[in-house]
């Protein structure tokens, strides 16, 4: 499995001669970073290396989210008092009670946010 990103400036294991900008992970857990000249040369899956190329070119369509649960903007978390009103203008919450207390929200968020990887 590849996962792309900066590494800031971490070097390619492979060569050490570049920053590495993919980390490929084994089936036994083990990783490595890679620059691109590495990451294209290696004996790694060919296919999955097209995958992830065709996908970071042509990204999935988000898909549409359901409509956000209503919940009363004066539903109140048990624990420190926030309230959802509050919770969705400063857009943080006061405690962790407050992910249970606003649990339909939150999850509608979590779920329209993975609907977009």
């Amino acid at each position: 499995m590849l996962f792309w990103g900066t590494a800031s400036m971490i070097m390619c294991e492979e060569c050490k001669l570049r920053p590495s900008v993919a980390v490929e992970t084994r089936g036994d857990g083990s990783a490595r970073r890679l620059c691109w000249v590495c990451l294209t040369s290696t004996n790694m899956d060919k296919e999955e290396l097209s995958r992830f190329f065709q996908l970071l070119a042509h990204p999935k369509e988000p898909k549409k989210p359901d409509s956000l649960p209503l919940l009363a903007p004066d539903i109140e978390c048990p624990r420190c008092g926030l309230l959802y009103a509050e919770f969705c203008r400063i857009g943080s919450a006061g405690c962790e009670s407050c992910y249970e207390a606003f649990e339909p929200a939150v999850k509608f968020a979590l779920d329209s946010l993975r609907s977009a990887l």
